[in-house]
């Protein structure tokens, strides 16, 4: 007999009450919606990025190179370079703990490259329409996309996720402590930027998880 399962979201749009346990979490979601502004919002990324390019890249020849100081987790080699990842991997154990380069893992340096100008260009995008003058309703449309764009998998959430699963080796200063302390904070300003301006796709606000296998319905 086939064993199969049934896995359900279940998506609520929560209200606060004064009895809610969550009107303090809610409350203050709704005021950094209320208050969110895109001026902000643009300058902490272009800081955030500035302060990545100088931890990630080095010039040579008047092109952005990939500093080999700076070694990848496997973790994260594992989600964004699968394939070269197990080659490189080879026989080793896969729960040991190892230290990849840029160089170890082919074409890693040009995805890294191409998403940073990526982001760059819609850095740049926003920030001229933050100075267009356009109608409310056009302008937040023109919001939505470059939002979407941004919170893509392939733009902001690469980076925070690369600066969480990164170390540098004989660091100068403190880019990489900095980096890091950044991207909660840069997660939480795009969190607001998603329920501001694309309400529909938010994953919400994570309160409870639950499972509903081998579960009774009632």
């Amino acid at each position: 007999m086939e064993k199969f399962k049934i896995t359900k979201t279940i998506r609520f749009k929560l209200t606060s009450s004064d009895k809610s346990i969550l009107d303090y979490e809610i409350k203050k979601l709704n005021k950094n919606i209320e208050s969110f502004e895109l001026k902000n919002f643009i300058v902490g990324l272009s800081d955030f990025l500035e302060k990545l390019e100088i931890f990630l890249f080095f010039t040579k020849d008047n092109e952005l190179q990939v500093n080999e100081r700076i070694n990848f987790k496997e973790s994260w080699l594992r989600l964004n370079a699968k394939d070269e990842y197990y080659k490189i991997l080879g026989n080793n154990n896969p729960n040991k703990i190892i230290s990849i380069k840029v160089s170890d893992v082919t074409g890693l340096e040009e995805i890294i490259k191409q998403r940073f100008d990526g982001v760059i260009n819609q850095i740049n995008k926003l920030n001229e329409l933050e100075n267009f003058e356009l109608n409310e309703r056009a302008r937040d449309e023109q919001m939505s996309l470059l939002i979407k764009q941004i919170a893509g998998r392939n733009s902001i959430p690469f980076f925070l996720s690369l600066v969480e699963n990164t170390d540098k080796m004989n660091e100068e200063n403190d880019s990489s402590v900095y980096l890091k302390n950044k991207a909660e904070a840069i997660k939480n300003m795009l969190l607001v930027a998603i329920q501001k301006y694309l309400p529909n796709q938010s994953q919400g606000l994570s309160i409870l998880k639950a499972s509903f296998i081998n579960k009774d319905i009632i």
